[in-house]
């Protein structure tokens, strides 16, 4: 869900918190964008014997947003720097090359 809420927050600016409907998450989803093309993602457990724990998705978080913004600048050439990188900011983006 990490990487989901991730995209959810790059591209739309926003993560809608679920809301609870008899305990448990009223769409399935937890808030974020669903895309029925998806994948699941692959997740690999890592043992840190001694170590904090990690949440699973937080991790996701940054990586993602810079990912997405270096793929826009690849296939654009512009470099967006804000969030979220919407429809009208990368044609504004790209009409200013």
């Amino acid at each position: 869900m990490g990487v989901a809420a991730s995209f959810g927050l790059s591209l739309l600016g926003l993560f809608v918190l679920p809301v609870l409907v008899s305990g448990c998450l009223a769409d399935g989803r937890g808030g974020v964008p669903w895309y029925e093309a998806r994948r699941d993602p692959e997740v690999r457990v890592i043992d840190r014997p001694g170590q904090p724990f990690l949440g699973t998705g937080e991790a996701a978080q940054g990586p993602t947003a810079a990912a997405i913004a270096n793929a826009v600048a690849d296939a654009t050439g512009a470099r967006l720097r804000e969030l979220p990188l919407t429809p009208d900011r990368v044609k504004a983006a790209t009409s200013a090359l």
